[in-house]
């Protein structure tokens, strides 16, 4: 198995307010090798 496995994406675009809003849904399956393990999503929003 990959240590990080995509299962699932959405990307919702909401045009009609204003601002346009964008909401990205997503569900990942992560290998479990160590206890500690900590899942960052890597973004700085």
């Amino acid at each position: 198995m990959h240590k990080i496995k995509l299962l699932y994406v959405e990307n919702v675009i909401i045009r009609k307010t204003t601002p346009v809003q964008q909401t990205l849904t997503f569900f990942m399956q992560v290998e479990n090798i160590d206890y500690a393990k900590q899942v960052g999503s890597g973004l700085n929003l």
